[in-house]
């Protein structure tokens, strides 16, 4: 989302970080992590148990206020809410507290549009010109598959503004606003990181669904990851479940994803999903275990996902995605072995919270 655009890293831009932290040891702060490490399994997992507790509070000391949870297959090896999902009421913060996940919707998208390539109504290598109507002749050459891993030139965002992911655009006007905008590369040639091309993709969706981006989304990909509390902005939870916003811009009286307006096409595709840690640790477990999308597409998912022009994807890879804004919300997944290790940190109170606890914790669970 726009306003993360010095902390959404996607993919293999934050996963060669994460594996160079792997391969080089992370910085963690030893005065805070003094656990001994045991001989036996259960002793290891303790031991782990009580370095990411100790990690974890560090971080609140610092102002963390979120929610935290690392599995192991079926095992929860730590799970632990922090802080305060509504100051004025005093609301904890707990596993099933549902967050604005930001960027971490890209994902989704992918997987909806590899559900649709799936069932034979797309190919990755269609062209956008012969999928929309009146594309200018720069653009028309763009492949699904560019649109996906952020290898079509496109613009950055649709409204490159501050609050710009809750200006209310029509799906016509932001088509209009990103394919008339000269392209940043010649599509295929580079790299470079695009809210707008997955607004396109969404548009591509809901042509090829025959239904509403979000309708699709929700059947297809929520519903099929056991993502049951996940929704969209403007969807209705108990107020004691979701996340306001602290430390940045606020929208609204209430800054929080079920007090904004309904998704925008200023930000659909790219961002506008709320969820829990628990849904995005079902979301993971489903899709490698093949629930959500069949085995090949899964593997086409991360390779899209993992860009491999940049690090060449193997069963055993760790990755990393993440997202954020300027209202108070930051999320960050890291997951490796087919998502049988799963770290998860999503905050309500500030930038790049999140992201610090997954590169301190993740060196910890991908040894």
């Amino acid at each position: 989302m726009r306003s993360s655009k010095d902390v959404v890293r996607v993919g293999l831009a934050v996963a060669g970080v994460v594996v160079a932290l792997l391969a080089g040891g992370a910085a963690v702060d030893d005065a805070d992590v003094q656990v001994e490490v045991g001989g036996s399994a259960l002793d290891r997992e303790r031991s782990l148990r009580g370095r990411i507790g100790a990690i974890v509070e560090s971080e609140r000391r610092r102002g963390f206020s979120g929610v935290v949870l690392v599995a192991w297959g079926r095992r929860f090896i730590f799970s632990r809410g922090v802080g305060l999902a509504d100051r004025r009421r005093r609301t904890p913060i707990t596993v099933r507290t549902v967050f604005d996940i930001g960027s971490v919707t890209k994902p989704l998208t992918l997987a909806a549009a590899l559900a649709l390539v799936e069932d034979g109504r797309f190919e990755l290598s269609d062209r956008l010109g012969d999928l929309l109507p009146g594309v200018p002749d720069d653009k028309r050459a763009i492949t699904l598959r560019q649109l996906l891993a952020h290898r079509a030139g496109l613009p950055e965002y649709v409204v490159d503004s501050p609050g710009g992911d809750f200006v209310a655009l029509s799906r016509d006007e932001a088509l209009r606003r990103i394919l008339g905008q000269p392209l940043r590369f010649e599509p295929g040639t580079d790299y470079g990181y695009s809210d707008a091309g997955y607004t396109v993709t969404a548009a591509l969706i809901e042509d090829a669904a025959g239904r509403s981006f979000e309708d699709f989304l929700r059947e297809r990909i929520l519903e099929r990851g056991g993502m049951m509390s996940a929704g969209f902005y403007g969807d209705r939870w108990r107020r004691s479940r979701v996340a306001i916003g602290y430390g940045g811009r606020t929208h609204g009286a209430r800054n929080a994803p079920d007090a904004w307006s309904h998704v925008s096409w200023s930000l659909k595709g790219a961002g506008g999903v709320v969820a829990s840690a628990r849904d995005l640790r079902n979301w993971t477990r489903r899709l490698s275990s093949g629930r959500v999308l069949g085995p090949e597409t899964v593997r086409t998912f991360y390779e899209i996902l993992a860009m491999p022009e940049r690090l060449p994807p193997a069963n055993g890879f760790v990755i990393a995605y993440a997202g954020a804004n300027d209202y108070g919300f930051n999320s960050a997944v890291v997951e490796g072995d087919r998502a049988r290790r799963i770290v998860i940190a999503l905050t309500n109170a500030d930038r790049n919270r999140a992201e610090r606890l997954t590169d301190r914790i993740a060196p910890l669970v991908f040894p």
